[in-house]
């Protein structure tokens, strides 16, 4: 499946059902966009278009963000797509 499908996909969704957060579909884990050393960049929140990238420092022991920022789906690998696609797909069959 191309990036532009995986993306329509997502979006039509969350057009259907609204934006959505990993905490609502009881995710084991957020998808990975990056990591940098000790730090992790999760995507965590999903609106059309684009998501809430949170940023982790899993050495410093605190469940608390460092910093977040958006992410358009297009910088994103296909890998993250799929499981962000994953997640949406679960949000809806929870909202039918």
């Amino acid at each position: 499946m191309t990036k532009e499908l995986i993306i329509g996909e997502i979006n039509e969704i969350i057009s259907d059902y609204g934006s959505f957060s990993v905490g609502e579909v009881e995710a084991d884990c957020s998808p990975c966009v990056n990591t940098m050393g000790s730090f992790v960049a999760l995507a965590e929140e999903f609106r059309e278009d684009e998501a809430t990238i949170e940023i982790y420092n899993p050495s410093s022991f605190s469940s608390d963000s460092m910093s977040d920022y958006i992410m358009a789906y297009n910088d994103m690998e296909v890998k993250t797509l799929q499981e962000i696609l994953e997640l949406a797909k679960r949000y809806k069959d929870n909202q039918i």
